[in-house]
């Protein structure tokens, strides 16, 4: 297989999607009496799973709480994950080009069933070849051998694919491949990373040009 591989992070990254996320964390927080969680919060531990995520907000003795809330979030947030979350400035424009040009796939610790309901929703599922979801692979990020199953089922080596994340989970599993990677501004970002000011992209309309000459 020939063409190249683009591999996308989706929240954050693709789309803006905090707000619905928050809001569903915090129903789950309110329902069982529990704090709430505000965006400096979330966008510091957005990229650990939902347990990991809801465990740093409990206290001790609100531990016991943990798989009910959780299992609040998911069910809340199936049915709101689509209210205010929108593609990025240039997404789709950049989706429509590049499908035609690689091969599109989405790599996520979000849901399968939840991230394809998303992307058809906002009209992006037509520019997508697959999506790789939590427990899709055995592996899930930043564990590198995520990433490397998704370039082993497309035959295709590090070199031949470009990563696009908005946070250091994303750069630091395609930095100990040796993937080239792009990082979007306005994500999820917690810790400064050092990056060559060539890879970092505000928008999806920059991230074509600079793409053209990689």
């Amino acid at each position: 297989m020939n063409k190249k591989l683009l591999v996308f992070d989706l929240d954050g990254t693709l789309i803006n999607s905090k707000n619905d996320i928050i809001r569903s964390f915090n129903q789950s927080f309110k329902k069982n009496q529990c704090k709430s969680i505000d965006q400096k919060y979330f966008i510091k531990n957005a990229n650990r799973g939902s347990k990991f995520f809801i465990k740093k907000n409990l206290k001790k003795n609100e531990l016991n709480k943990l798989k009910k809330i959780n299992i609040d979030f998911q069910n809340y947030y199936r049915e709101n994950c689509t209210k205010t979350t929108k593609a990025r400035f240039g997404v789709k424009f950049f989706l429509k080009w590049s499908s035609k040009k690689f091969i599109n796939v989405i790599s996520t610790n979000k849901p399968k069933y939840l991230s394809k309901k998303i992307i058809q929703t906002l009209g992006l599922s037509n520019y997508i070849d697959n999506v790789f979801g939590v427990n899709t692979l055995k592996f899930n990020k930043p564990n590198p051998k995520h990433l490397k199953k998704i370039l082993d089922i497309y035959k295709i080596n590090e070199k031949q694919c470009v990563f696009f994340g908005d946070s250091e989970v994303d750069w630091i599993m395609s930095k100990k491949l040796g993937v080239d990677f792009f990082l979007i501004s306005k994500g999820y970002l917690s810790k400064k990373i050092k990056i060559n000011k060539n890879n970092k992209i505000k928008n999806f309309f920059e991230a074509k040009k600079k793409l053209l000459f990689k």
